[in-house]
């Protein structure tokens, strides 16, 4: 995401219309801004329309939008009501939770793509959590939950399997709908359609995507999702929570990836029920993510969630001390709800344990033990078609220049099927080249250790290269910028084609190129110095945060105020 699609989405949510009002305050709903559950995907599609015809009007399927949108409200009325007593039905089969002497409560959100099988362990569990889950599971009593959302065929055998094989009690938040929750969503679809039918006669609103050259057609149908569909799905998301808050009486909620539309709103729910919020960062930020960067105006210093603010959590765990001054200076986030803390996934990494390459590992991928193997880590979903084929092209183009080399692509866990389609078809046109796609929830640091070298545009997976001190070379085949820096910082080599690509590549292989000598100083800015204790720091900082609620409680003040 560049500069000019932050300005533009600005422009569009912000810039007055016809009535004096604005779409942030046309999304006005129970005092809550709903606009924000939706910003980040908003802000990606104007990245998409800015490369659409202007004044082509968007007709595809439009009478079947109509006739969804018009009637998706009780449909849900029954989808809801089978999924309550299916999820209830289900959770009558879960194993024992361990409830550990209490200090506590701790409700953390559990997402089904961290769900896998932990090595260390021996056991499923939540991949993403298990470090701090692993230093509070003896003082607190610790509950998961998700949702049973619109992929029932993938979420219901993931919900099974956490009843099944889970240590920890796992609670999906549909098991706490109502009649009176749908009759409250039933009410949001009548506001915000007619709120929709607004901008749709507003002259204003046109000439507004005009002058940003934006395709007025593309956004009104974009905009005919938020407020037909996904902002009566938000307010009932934010009752369902609400309930189960009440219902189980946390004393702390654990969030990653807490931009995302289920998430906010699951955010607005704690912070109204008074219930402190502690986010871990996930993922890279950089100064035009959309996720984190806003307006002065758009985050409350005090923690509110009334409109117009944007939700945040009380506390944010970031990796290293970069990302702690770049929300701060550059994003308005209260400088009292950033703690530097390291990313507790990489704490392994201090103990030396996947540094070297497994012959295991490479057996198990049918690697030739003495084959370059050569790690592609995708973010198809993120990029456009057009990117997404010339990288797999310029990849396979630049490794049939190297001898005795295989191509390892691991995708990202939020890839749809199609992706992984493409590349297979691509490289069926390269059969000299030998390509290994493992499944997308195979664990990336095996194979960052048996890698020769990644390749990769901005992932996440490049700073865990770094840690594990392997080669990395950034691939920008549309010239784009490095919103990382992983180049600027001296620990990556860039690439625009595969000429260069292949250049590269072989200079790595080779050893004439020296990238360990800034691993240190990038680790120290990013990764608060890999010590090993991130998990430690956050579990603290859990504990702090819950005895601080209860003092607060017992004075008769509210923690989030």
């Amino acid at each position: 995401m560049d500069e000019s699609t932050i300005r533009i989405t600005n422009n569009i949510i912000k810039s007055e219309l016809s009535d004096n009002n604005n779409l942030l305050q046309m999304t006005r709903y129970r005092d809550i801004a709903f606009w924000w559950i939706a910003d980040f995907e908003f802000a990606k599609k104007i990245e998409y329309f800015k490369k659409s015809e202007q004044n082509s009007q968007v007709t595809k399927n439009w009478s079947i939008r109509e006739v969804f949108f018009k009637s998706y409200i009780y449909c849900d009325l029954l989808y809801s009501f089978f999924m309550k007593y299916l999820a209830i039905s289900i959770s009558s089969f879960q194993k024992n939770a361990t409830i550990s002497p209490n200090k506590g409560k701790i409700l953390f959100i559990s997402l089904d793509r961290w769900w896998n099988f932990i090595e260390s362990k021996n056991k499923k569990g939540d991949t993403f959590f298990e470090p701090v889950l692993d230093k509070l599971r003896d003082r607190f009593e610790l509950i998961g939950t998700w949702h049973i959302d619109i992929h029932p065929f993938s979420e219901i055998p993931t919900f099974i399997d956490k009843c099944l094989n889970w240590d920890i009690k796992y609670i999906p938040y549909n098991v706490f709908w109502s009649l009176e929750i749908w009759k409250k969503e039933r009410d949001a679809v009548h506001y915000f359609q007619n709120q929709l039918e607004l901008i749709q006669r507003d002259e204003r609103f046109k000439k507004l995507c005009q002058e940003n050259e934006i395709n007025y057609y593309q956004v009104i149908q974009e905009l005919q999702m938020y407020f037909s569909f996904l902002f009566p799905i938000g307010l009932k998301t934010i009752e369902l929570f609400r309930s189960m808050l009440r219902k189980e009486k946390p004393d702390l909620l654990l969030i990653q990836s807490e931009y995302g539309w289920a998430e906010r709103c699951l955010l607005i729910a704690a912070i109204e029920e008074n219930i402190p919020t502690l986010a871990i960062q996930h993922g890279n930020i950089s100064k035009t993510h959309r996720g984190y960067m806003y307006d002065g105006a758009d985050i409350s210093k005090d923690n509110k969630v009334c409109f117009p603010y944007c939700p945040i959590p009380n506390k944010f765990a970031v990796f290293g001390s970069y990302y702690c001054d770049l929300l701060i200076n550059s994003s308005y986030f209260p400088e009292n709800s950033m703690v530097v803390t390291g990313q507790p996934r990489y704490d392994f990494l201090s103990e030396n344990t996947t540094k070297s390459p497994s012959g295991d590992i490479k057996n198990e991928y049918g690697i030739h033990q003495d084959e370059k193997v050569i790690l592609w880590t995708t973010q198809s979903h993120s990029l456009s078609e057009e990117e997404n084929l010339e990288n797999i092209r310029t990849i396979l183009s630049a490794i049939k220049q190297v001898n005795n080399a295989c191509l390892v692509i691991k995708q990202h866990p939020n890839e749809p099927e199609k992706y992984q389609d493409l590349y297979k078809k691509t490289s069926e046109e390269f059969p000299f080249i030998k390509t290994i796609i493992p499944d997308k929830k195979c664990n990336t640091f095996q194979l960052i250790s048996i890698c020769d070298l990644m390749i990769t545009k901005n992932s996440t997976t490049a700073t865990e290269a770094v840690a594990m001190e392997k080669p990395i070379i950034i691939l920008n085949v549309n010239g784009s910028e490095d919103p990382i820096s992983y180049i600027e910082e001296g620990v990556a080599i860039g690439a625009c084609n595969a000429e260069e690509l292949s250049n590269v590549i072989v200079n790595i292989l080779s050893n004439e190129i020296d990238l360990p000598k800034n691993r240190e100083i990038f680790i120290k800015k990013y990764l608060n110095n890999l010590d090993g204790q991130a998990s430690k720091q956050i579990a603290e900082l859990a504990e702090r945060m819950i005895a601080e609620n209860n003092k607060a409680t017992w004075n008769g003040e509210n923690f989030n105020k």
